[in-house]
């Protein structure tokens, strides 16, 4: 039900509610994805760098190699949505913790 709900708010371009709406049913994917759309929220960057940051400090730890991490595909799919934040609109310590994930991807390549 709710799923419908935040496909109804992004088709009226309600993008932040939207995303907000996939975080509290446990979509942060969704979530991300919504809040990269967004680009009338000054938040929405800073969200979708926090929600994705966020997925990779749960998912990864220092123990875990790049190819462990990349057996689920969701968090390769974190990294690319990384890869479309517009970083130039995020505060310099997200944009940083942001840039130093992105080689993960590129180490299985």
């Amino acid at each position: 039900m709710d799923f419908a709900r935040a496909s109804l708010l992004e088709s009226h371009s309600r993008y932040y509610e939207a995303a907000e709406l996939h975080l509290s049913e446990n979509r942060p994917l969704e979530a991300v994805k919504a809040f990269i759309k967004d680009t009338s929220n000054a938040n929405s960057t800073t969200r979708a760098a926090d929600t994705i940051l966020e997925y990779l400090w749960r998912r990864c730890s220092f123990r875990i190699t790049a190819k462990d991490a990349f057996v689920d595909d969701s968090l390769r799919h974190f990294i690319d949505l990384a890869d479309q934040l517009q970083t130039n609109k995020l505060d310099p310590l997200s944009r940083d913790l942001v840039c130093i994930n992105r080689p993960l991807v590129h180490q299985l390549n």
